[in-house]
C-alpha cells in the first residue's frame, strides 16, 4: 500500500506540473528544425490554474533523459541525497517519453520529487553524449516557480543548498568554470545554474541555438550541448556562486559534481548507498557497462 501510494502521489504531481513545463512546445510559432528529431507533448500546453500553488516559490530541477546504469545510478544517488538534505523546495525531474523509470527509482523518489514527462529535443550534429542536451532549455518554461536551480544529475548533495536562491539575484546564476586555462577560462559551469523562467527567454534560445553555426565555430557547434551555447548567448550577464554550490574536480562543497563510475573525489559508497540493494545492484551493473565499453574503444 505504502508503494502503491508513493508513486500515486509522483503521478498526480507529475500531471499538475506537467502543463507549466510543456507550455514551450505549445507557444512555438515555427516547427522543429530538421535537426531535432523530438516530438510535440500529448499534453496542451498552457499554464492556468495548475500552477497556482507554487507560484512565487522555487524549484530545484534535473534532467533524466538516457536510460542506463550508470545514468540511473547517478539518478538515484542525486535524489536520495537530495532528500538527505531536508531541503524545503520541491525536486522537479524532467525526463524524454521514451525514458522509464524504475519502481526502484519512484519510490525513492518519494513524493517530495514531481516526475515531468517532456519531449527530447535530440541534435545529430553534435557529440552523441550531448544530443538530448537542448531539453534544457525548457526549464525556462516552468514559470509557475519564481526561480529553478538546476544540476545535472551526476551532483551528489553532502549539505543543504537552499541559500543557493538567495545567493543568486539576477536571471542566470553559476559557478565559475574551475580550469584556469584553455577555452573554459572565464566561463561558468552548465552543470549547474539557477535561472528566472520565462517562456519569452526559453523562444530566444531555441531561435538562437537553431542558428547557432551563424555565430559559433563549427567545432564549438559539435561540442555545444549546452556548455559553449551558454556561454555565448550569456557572456557577460551572468552572476557568479560560490563554488561549494558546484564543487568539481575533486574539491569538496555543498553539492559536488562527480559521475560515481569514475569517483575522482574519493567518494564513501558505503555511506552515500547507506546500505541501498538497489544502488549497489546499479553500481555493479554500470562498472560492467564501463568496462565493456572500454573494450569496444
Amino acid at each position: 500500500m505504502h508503494t502503491r501510494a508513493a508513486v500515486g502521489g509522483i503521478a498526480v504531481m507529475a500531471s499538475v506540473v506537467a502543463l507549466c513545463a510543456l507550455s514551450w512546445y505549445a507557444q512555438q510559432t515555427e516547427p522543429p528544425s530538421e535537426r531535432f528529431l523530438g516530438g510535440r507533448p500529448s499534453t496542451p500546453g498552457g499554464l492556468g490554474t495548475s500552477c497556482a500553488n507554487a507560484s512565487n516559490r522555487s524549484a530545484f530541477a534535473t534532467l533524466f533523459t538516457a536510460k542506463n546504469p550508470c545514468y540511473e545510478l547517478a539518478l538515484a544517488v542525486f535524489l536520495k541525497t537530495f532528500l538527505t538534505t531536508n531541503s524545503v523546495h520541491r525536486m522537479i525531474v524532467l525526463h524524454g517519453p521514451g525514458v522509464a523509470l524504475s519502481p526502484e527509482l519512484r519510490l525513492l523518489a518519494g513524493d517530495s520529487v514531481t516526475l515531468v514527462e517532456v519531449p527530447l529535443l535530440k541534435d545529430t550534429f553534435v557529440q552523441p553524449r550531448l544530443r538530448t542536451m537542448a531539453t534544457k532549455f525548457q526549464l525556462w518554461e516552468l514559470t509557475c516557480f519564481s526561480k529553478i536551480a538546476y544540476y545535472d544529475a551526476d551532483h551528489i548533495f553532502f549539505e543543504n543548498a537552499d541559500n543557493v536562491f538567495s545567493a543568486c539575484s539576477t536571471d542566470f546564476c553559476a559557478v565559475p568554470d574551475p580550469s584556469p586555462s584553455g577555452h573554459r577560462a572565464g566561463q561558468f559551469n552548465a552543470g549547474a545554474i539557477v535561472i528566472v523562467p520565462s517562456s519569452a527567454y526559453a523562444q530566444y534560445l531555441w531561435r538562437e541555438y537553431r542558428r547557432r553555426s551563424d555565430f559559433l565555430s563549427s567545432k564549438d557547434v559539435k561540442r555545444s550541448g549546452d556548455q559553449v551555447f551558454l556561454n555565448f548567448v550569456r557572456r557577460g550577464a551572468w552572476q557568479p556562486l560560490a563554488s561549494t554550490f558546484n564543487a568539481q574536480h575533486g574539491a569538496r562543497g555543498a553539492v559536488v559534481h562527480d559521475k560515481l563510475w569514475k569517483n575522482k573525489s574519493g567518494l564513501d559508497f558505503g555511506t552515500i548507498f547507506g546500505g541501498s540493494s538497489f544502488l549497489k545492484r546499479l553500481l555493479v551493473q554500470c562498472e560492467a557497462e564501463e568496462r565493456a565499453g572500454k573494450r569496444a574503444r
